[in-house]
C-alpha cells in the first residue's frame, strides 16, 4: 500500500475499463438495484412556498427525510417498462447510499468489506476532477466486487476507464437535485445559474433544494487495484489516503 498524498491522478494507471459483452450476455445482464424504469417516471407534484422551505401542493410525510429536505417522487414498481440505464431511481439510490446496499444486486456490502472498506467505482473523469487528495463526494452508492462487471455495463458514465475506491467510514454529506432561489414570490424558481447542485445538510439553504440524490463523503480511502481484486480476492493492494 502506497502513501497517496504527493501521487496526482495521471501518476496512478486506469483501474479498468469497458469491454462489451456478447450480444447474448447483454440480453440476459441484471438490471441495478437503482436504475429507473420507464413504468416508474411519473409527474412531480406542483411546488408550493412552506415558509422559507419549498414543498409540494398536496404533501406527505414522507416526502421530507429527516433534515427536512424535500425528495422526488417516483412510484416503486421495478421491473415495470424499460430499464433506464444511467438514470436512478430516487427512492432506491437513497435506500441503497444511506444503508451501504450494493447498488446492483440491493444486498448489504458491508459483510464483503475488506480492511479498507467497502467498494465505491467512480469515472477516471470523477476521480481525476475532484482534488487529490482531498475528500471525495459521491452520488453512486457502493458495490459488491461480484457486481462490477454488471455495474460498469450498465452505467453509461463507468464505460470508459474507472476507478475502485475501498472507504471504511462513509458519511453522509447532503443531497444532489434541483436547486431554487430564495423566496422572493408566490411560485418558487429553480436557480438559472446553478439548476443542478449539491448541497451539504449543515446549510442554511437546505430547503431550496429538491432532492434525486443522497451524496456521501469519503474521507479517507484507498485506491484499489481493481484486477488483483477480481483476480484474487485475498490480496488488496492500492493507494491510500489516510
Amino acid at each position: 500500500m502506497i502513501d497517496a498524498p504527493g501521487v496526482a491522478p495521471h501518476d496512478v494507471p486506469p483501474i479498468g475499463r469497458y469491454t462489451p459483452a456478447p450480444a447474448s450476455d447483454r440480453l440476459r445482464r441484471k438490471v441495478p438495484f437503482i436504475t429507473a424504469w420507464s413504468g416508474e417516471v411519473r409527474a412531480q407534484p406542483r411546488l408550493v412556498w412552506r415558509g422559507d422551505r419549498i414543498g409540494f401542493a398536496n404533501e406527505r410525510p414522507r416526502d421530507r427525510d429527516a433534515f427536512g429536505v424535500l425528495w422526488r417522487r417516483a412510484a416503486n414498481k421495478p421491473g415495470q417498462g424499460k430499464p433506464l440505464f444511467g438514470k436512478t431511481h430516487a427512492g432506491r439510490q437513497r435506500r441503497a447510499m444511506g444503508g451501504l446496499l450494493c447498488q446492483v444486486c440491493g444486498t448489504p456490502t458491508r459483510p464483503e468489506a475488506t480492511n479498507d472498506g467497502v467498494l465505491f467505482l467512480l469515472s477516471r473523469t470523477d476521480y481525476e476532477w475532484q482534488p487529490w487528495p482531498a475528500p471525495i463526494k459521491i452520488t453512486h452508492p457502493p458495490v459488491c466486487i461480484r457486481c462490477v462487471p454488471v455495474s460498469v455495463s450498465a452505467c453509461p458514465h463507468l464505460r470508459d476507464d474507472y476507478v475502485g475506491i475501498r472507504c471504511r467510514a462513509p458519511r453522509l454529506y447532503g443531497v444532489n437535485g434541483v436547486m431554487h432561489m430564495p423566496r422572493s414570490g408566490t411560485v418558487p424558481i429553480p436557480d438559472a445559474t446553478h439548476p443542478i447542485g449539491t448541497m451539504p445538510f449543515a446549510d442554511t439553504r437546505i430547503g431550496l433544494i429538491h432532492a434525486a440524490q443522497l451524496v456521501v463523503k469519503l474521507d479517507h480511502y484507498t485506491l484499489v487495484d481493481f484486477a488483483s481484486e477480481l483476480s484474487a480476492p485475498a490480496r488488496r493492494t492500492g493507494h491510500s489516503r489516510r
